[in-house]
């Protein structure tokens, strides 16, 4: 029992040991202060935390202080008057960054015109202004890529390559928001190398095409596989994830114009003018999602039972219960997709 119990002591005693030598290695400290630099200086919101050289590891022990060229983020346990006293330089022109970023949050609602909002504001913005309010979007992308196109479209203003890096960085900071945002980020970066506001038709093609050549040949080879004939273009595929993705952000004002700039090149299927039906509805806009529904039967195409569903609830929600009872005898004479098939 005794020697049992000397050779647990000594056991802990040689564990803790090693642990204290591993810690005091340079490339230990060096790898600590690099994660937390990485990690912390996404996830704290500033300007409440400020560079230091002392960091708090643990509640239970303190660490010596860490030589990297990286600075490290906490929040220091100071009075306000030292926190005034070495507030970095950076926050110069962001001193309406509360202001803004409030005003977005409080018109996060798709229906709710934030830009009108924003615009009602009258503050000049500046690069640093738009940087800091999309780090405190950063868990937010939709919002921050919201506010991140009305910032573009402003006069005397236009996005610099710090503030496309920072959104290309918040639309792929994980694997959902690179499948979701990913031709986004290749045209916000096209625009950040050309210097240009805009994305040429022949550009936007041209990536269309390579988007679809290298993430979505599962389609062409399922249709060879199954020797079922495409009749629409590969690139619309590709396009429509571009349109769903714009309409996610409550952008449909943004996506209805793309959709007008390409469709004299990319034939729009079933799946184009529904996402663009359901971009209306999400704003809470029934007429113009109902004149999207009018063009898709004018060209032969069938909405399923789910476009009905939603218009019948935008409308109801809208208080137009007349046209939700309109959109419905209009489901019962024109029929769906699902209505099709059960006849077949």
């Amino acid at each position: 029992m005794l020697l049992c119990a000397m050779f647990t002591a000594l056991s802990l005693l040689y564990r803790t040991h090693r642990l204290l030598r591993i810690a005091s290695s340079p490339s230990f400290t060096n790898h600590v202060a690099l994660t937390w630099y990485r990690e912390y200086s996404k996830m704290l919101a500033y300007p409440s935390f400020v560079p230091y050289r002392n960091s708090l590891i643990g509640p239970h022990f303190l660490c010596h202080k860490i030589v990297t060229k990286y600075p490290l983020m906490f929040r220091p346990y100071c009075t306000s008057e030292e926190f005034e006293s070495i507030k970095p330089s950076s926050t110069v022109g962001t001193d309406h960054a509360d202001e803004v970023y409030k005003t977005v949050l409080d018109h996060a609602k798709p229906e709710y015109k934030m830009e009108g909002a924003l615009d009602e504001l009258g503050i000049e913005l500046i690069t640093p202004l738009v940087v800091e309010v999309l780090d405190r979007l950063r868990f937010e992308e939709k919002l921050a890529f919201r506010f991140f196109n009305w910032a573009g479209h402003q006069e005397h203003y236009s996005h610099e390559p710090e503030s496309y890096n920072r959104m290309i960085e918040i639309l792929s900071s994980t694997k959902y928001k690179v499948r979701q945002f990913r031709i986004i980020c290749d045209l916000r970066d096209y625009m950040k190398r050309s210097d240009k506001s805009s994305v040429p038709i022949e550009v936007l093609l041209t990536i269309l095409r390579w988007y679809t050549e290298k993430h979505l040949t599962h389609l062409q080879k399922f249709a060879k596989k199954k020797k079922i004939s495409v009749k629409t273009q590969p690139e619309i595929n590709a396009f429509n994830l571009l349109l769903d993705a714009m309409c996610k952000c409550s952008l449909i004002e943004d996506a209805e114009a793309m959709y007008q700039r390409v469709r004299s090149k990319v034939k729009p299927n079933a799946d184009t003018y529904n996402i663009l039906f359901f971009g209306w509805c999400r704003v809470r806009n029934p007429t113009k999602a109902m004149g999207v529904l009018e063009n898709m039967i004018s060209m032969g195409l069938t909405p399923e039972y789910f476009t009905y569903n939603t218009a019948i609830d935008t409308f109801c929600k809208a208080g137009m219960l007349k046209d939700a009872a309109e959109i419905l005898q209009l489901m019962k004479t024109k029929g769906s997709t699902m209505q099709k098939l059960m006849r077949l």
